[in-house]
């Protein structure tokens, strides 16, 4: 039931934080929102990150912005990463096909040759 009051209020604006003890609680609040994405570091470096990214003017944020943040560049590194293993399959394939049609120049090649030197 506490979880539930908790992830309610996180969509209501707060004071950012000021201070670093107020300022840990808070992350500590926003990660365990967040819940295991990835691990506390990281998450909390994206949220101080997205932080600093704040319009100048604006000190007050709802503490589940900060978790939908984490979701997006969770869902980011995961898409990249896809991204590159389906980028180095194309690669490997297009290098296959590469090495496929050499040899069977080499062979068409070489057979000519033995037709040549058998004629």
């Amino acid at each position: 039931m506490n979880s539930t009051i908790k992830t309610i209020l996180s969509y209501l604006p707060s004071k950012l934080p000021t201070g670093n003890t107020r300022y840990t609680a808070w992350l500590n609040e926003v990660t365990d929102l967040a819940g295991p994405i990835a691990d506390v570091d990281s998450m909390q470096w994206v949220i101080s990150n997205e932080v600093m990214r704040l319009a100048s003017t604006k000190d007050r944020a709802p503490k589940a912005y900060f978790v939908k943040v984490l979701r997006k560049y969770a869902a980011n590194q995961l898409a990249a990463n896809k991204v590159m293993e389906l980028k180095t399959k194309q690669q490997e394939a297009q290098n296959a096909a590469k090495l496929a049609e050499a040899t069977a120049q080499q062979e068409t090649a070489t057979s000519e040759q033995t037709k040549e030197t058998t004629n």
